[in-house]
């Protein structure tokens, strides 16, 4: 009888022996770029164009309606955020650093909060020295004056920047009062002017159509550029 219960009692021990040793099931760990239900994982860009672009032509000015669809700051050197006055094009800093000339054919940025002149990126830039030095204003025009400017009378850019009492500098919104420390972000229906660094020097405004949520990568960045088209602004072919 005593072998019995001893014979039961080392069954049950056993039994819960290997039941404490059994592998633990573990979800295999996701790459990062994954998503729930995902079967590749998904790259992560390193050339983001606009979403959308509206060239528009006028007697005496050239404008660019841009799009940019929920831009996220962690990914900021991928957007073709430098805007070139001179033909139009995109490019994000990757490009930039391709060579001199890429570098020297971009005249602003105006993504993340702020419209800039590209030699503000003197410390990421390969070729620094061909970064061209754009100047901005703010300006109190309103979105109709800006209007009648593009379509009738655009050699007002140049006239109000240049009697325009607020010193040029490098970036907009700027804070004069404190020499752009504590510059506050661009806001909808804000508009600045701009000259930029050519010969022959072109004068225009950028006018922030919609700001979204700017660091957040919410809602969509939509920005005019208009430029006087009597400085020869062409469209490149492809």
């Amino acid at each position: 009888m005593k072998t019995t219960i001893l014979y039961f009692i080392t069954i049950i021990a056993l039994a819960m022996t290997l039941g404490s040793c059994q592998t633990e099931e573990v979800a295999p760990l996701r790459p990062i770029g994954w998503l729930p239900g995902d079967k590749t994982p998904h790259p992560i860009p390193t050339s983001i164009p606009p979403a959308e672009v509206i060239r528009t032509e006028f007697s005496g000015a050239t404008k660019w309606r841009i799009t940019f669809n929920d831009p996220k700051f962690e990914l900021k050197w991928a957007y073709q955020r430098f805007f070139s006055t001179v033909d139009g094009s995109f490019r994000n800093l990757a490009d930039l650093n391709s060579s001199m000339k890429a570098t020297s054919r971009v005249d602003m940025d105006f993504l993340f909060g702020y419209a800039r002149s590209p030699h503000q990126y003197d410390n990421h830039l390969t070729y620094p020295e061909a970064a061209v030095m754009t100047k901005f204003k703010p300006s109190d025009m309103s979105a109709w004056d800006l209007a009648v400017a593009t379509e009738l009378n655009p050699t007002e850019f140049q006239t109000a920047f240049e009697s325009s009492p607020f010193e040029a500098v490098s970036f907009q919104p700027y804070n004069y009062d404190k020499y752009g420390d504590e510059s506050s972000l661009y806001q909808d229906g804000d508009i600045f002017l701009f000259k930029t660094d050519r010969n022959p020097a072109r004068y225009g405004a950028i006018r922030i159509v919609e700001a979204s949520l700017i660091y957040q990568g919410i809602g969509p960045r939509i920005v005019e550029v208009i430029v006087q088209a009597d400085n020869n602004v062409f469209q490149l072919k492809n």
